[in-house]
């Protein structure tokens, strides 16, 4: 009514007409305001609200939570099912089971969370959530909502904050720091909701934020109830004592406690009517207020004890009455409502009555007519161009087509094609012979498959079989292996059955296999469960500063040293190098790099002999990660370890193709499925040179 009667020019505050803006809806929480926009939006009112509430206690902060945790571990399906539920995402019920159900539409899915976080660790936070809104429309999906200004607002406002906490730090610390300030029940000036729109609206304002501030009409739809709340003081209560003392109390059981608790109820009142006062002294030229007393129902009981209690009717009718006595009272509501008549009838100024006392309206109101040109699509001004600045890439940022971005994600490639190299057979097992139920050949591929496998390793013990039960079932419940769709419910149960079988008879295989060959000599007796877990390190992390590394120094440095890997077109990077190495283990005084590769080359053991493991390593650029690995532990064991040398201290790299590797599978003495390298010297220092951007020696001396 006001709105129309402002646009209309019926109304005005001086020269001009009553614009929206000029009102404002006071309430005592963000729930308060939330309940109200709901309410104004029904009938067509804009508003915008005001809240001293931390954006990281709103629901935007929990969905925008679900969606960095999907995209920080894309290889968890239920990580990524859970954030495909959100608002931003839209995803229903029936959507997420026509989903479940479509195995290529799932890893389609899976795939996008990996695509965001290989942008996220090779461009950082900020440019990764603005492709993930582009890629998903989350912005047209949460402006179409009634609320989608807020949802909206709250989502960008979220981002700049985690970007300036953390916007340039590792995914794992990112969701950390996301985690403590949701957590943090204190939010922070920076932190409080932000108005989502300068347009002319309706002002929803907490009393808090309304202090000092002044508004030409003020409605106080809430003052009126009486409900009393009790306090969340935690270990500290505070209160005043009879002389007004401030007492702060840290007694967790104290005998006065009885009155100890009508004191904090007598502060919180006191608090409440401070409250009271700034709402009712914000407007400057009318003010509306809801007053009188309401009814309550419990268990089929009538009451209006609650509503009688009000401060705002003890205010009018209370007089003579503390808060305590006023507490006491039994007051009918037709007492409360002869008193506020009382007090309208006697409110005049020069004889002219300024109060008016009105029964509440029905709660029907037609929706307001929208404004000319309100349909019109805004038009976005073109944002500024931000500097690229540093950043930080990865294995698979540098290796043009990769779709794993760290040790931890590893994708299975697809078989060899037919030309690869043959080998000579050499094997005690036939090459046609039937694969058992319980072979790791018969596992599921892909990579939700390759994430389980490496979470087993990951977990256990080498030297304590007795814990690798449950790690296996802790891998299958992160990362399920579903049956093809193709199988009846008989096989389909098998399937699950026989899933941690295959498991289990894997890892009895790869870690009882001496990994060098008979030709190692003394070295042969590296085995695997022999490896303490005092001895080992799992995914040791590392960040190799690249000021100013390009593709084509990298290519030329390849091939002169004869590594051949895919053609590299990476831009250049100025920034780090990041990653994260399967494992690092110690044994007879050599530290090692080992690599857990899920790739299904084939199903005989020629498919896992050494020349097939090089046409995939060299396939999938696996000889640039390993360099990079080796580099990482270089300069690690020469900042940590006392008298270092690389020709005494590193033993080499080990790439596991663990479909292949099995104590019985070997040819011409060497152990299938198992690459092993191990880089000249003179190769690693000069990588590491290329890497950190530093002259030559010849460099130098010429300078």
């Amino acid at each position: 009514r006001l709105i129309a009667a402002g646009a209309a020019g019926r109304i005005r505050i001086g020269e001009r007409p009553l614009a929206p803006a000029d009102i404002a809806v006071l309430v005592r929480s963000h729930s308060q305001g939330a309940r109200m926009r709901q309410a104004l939006a029904a009938v067509g009112v804009g508003s915008v609200e005001l809240s001293q509430a931390s954006v990281f206690h709103t629901e935007d902060a929990e969905e925008l939570e679900r969606v960095l945790l999907a995209i920080a571990e894309p290889g968890r399906e239920r990580r990524v099912l859970a954030a495909l539920a959100t608002s931003a995402m839209g995803h229903d019920a029936a959507a997420l089971a026509r989903l479940a159900a479509d195995e290529a539409a799932l890893l389609a899915r899976l795939e996008a969370f990996a695509r965001w976080r290989e942008l996220w660790l090779a461009r950082g936070f900020g440019v990764m959530l603005r492709q993930w809104m582009s890629d998903a429309g989350v912005a047209a999906r949460l402006l179409a909502r009634a609320d989608g200004e807020r949802r909206l607002t709250n989502l960008m406002h979220l981002a700049e904050l985690l970007q300036q906490s953390a916007g340039q730090a590792s995914p794992e610390v990112l969701l950390r720091s996301l985690a403590s300030r949701r957590a943090d029940a204190r939010g922070g000036e920076a932190a409080q909701l932000r108005l989502e729109s300068d347009r002319n609206l309706v002002q929803i304002v907490t009393v808090h934020r309304a202090k000092g501030l002044e508004y030409g009409i003020v409605f106080c739809p809430f003052l009126f109830d009486g409900y009393s709340r009790n306090g969340s003081e935690g270990p500290m209560r505070a209160w005043h004592d009879d002389d007004g003392e401030l007492v702060l109390d840290y007694r967790a059981d104290p005998a006065d406690a009885k009155e100890i608790a009508t004191r904090l109820r007598r502060e919180r009142q006191a608090e409440d009517l401070r409250l009271i006062y700034v709402a009712l002294t914000r407007a400057v030229q009318r003010c509306y207020l809801v007053v009188g007393s309401y009814a309550t129902s419990s268990f089929g009981r009538i009451s209006h004890g609650e509503g009688g209690r009000s401060l705002l009717n003890w205010m009018v009718a209370g007089v003579g009455m503390s808060p305590a006595q006023w507490d006491a009272h039994k007051r009918s509501p037709a007492d409360i409502d002869a008193q506020w008549r009382a007090l309208v009838a006697a409110a005049k100024h020069e004889g002219r009555p300024v109060m008016r006392l009105d029964d509440l309206p029905s709660g029907e109101a037609g929706a307001l007519a929208m404004q000319s040109g309100a349909t019109q699509r805004p038009r976005a001004q073109r944002p500024p161009q931000v500097g690229a600045g540093w950043r930080i890439g990865s294995f698979s940022a540098l290796i043009s087509g990769a779709v794993h971005e760290q040790a931890a994600r590893d994708h299975d490639a697809r078989a060899l094609p037919a030309s690869a190299p043959e080998v000579a057979a050499g094997s005690e097992v036939a090459p046609g012979q039937p694969i058992p139920a319980d072979d790791i050949l018969r596992f599921p591929r892909g990579p939700v498959a390759g994430d389980c496998l490496h979470a087993v390793f990951e977990a256990i013990d080498f030297c304590d079989p007795s814990g690798w039960e449950a790690a296996i079932a802790a891998a299958l419940q992160a990362h399920p292996q579903r049956p093809p769709a193709t199988l009846g419910e008989r096989e389909r149960a098998l399937e699950t059955v026989r899933q941690p079988q295959r498991l289990r008879r894997m890892l009895d295989d790869v870690l009882a296999t001496p990994l060098l060959g008979a030709t190692a000599g003394a070295g042969a007796a590296l085995r695997l469960d022999g490896v303490t877990a005092a001895r080992r390190r799992v995914e040791l992390g590392f960040h190799l500063p690249a000021p100013v590394l390009g593709a084509a120094q990298l290519n030329a440095w390849l091939a002169a040293r004869g590594y051949r890997v895919p053609r590299l077109d990476f831009k250049d990077l100025a920034g780090y190098l990041k990653g994260y190495i399967d494992l690092v283990f110690e044994h007879d005084g050599r530290y090692w790099v080992l690599d857990w590769k899920s790739n299904h080359l084939g199903d005989t053991p020629q498919d896992y002999a050494p020349a097939r493991l090089e046409a995939a390593m060299q396939a999938h650029g696996y000889h640039l990660q390993h360099l990079l690995y080796t580099l990482a532990l270089h300069r690690h064991l020469q900042r940590s370890l006392p008298g270092y040398d690389y020709a005494h201290h590193f033993g080499g790299v080990l790439y596991l193709f663990v479909r292949g590797v099995r104590p019985h599978w070997q040819l011409d003495g060497q152990p299938c499925g198992v690459f092993h390298h191990r880089a000249a010297e003179a190769d690693i220092l000069a990588l590491d040179r290329l890497v950190a951007a530093a002259p030559t020696p010849s460099e130098v001396i010429e300078a």
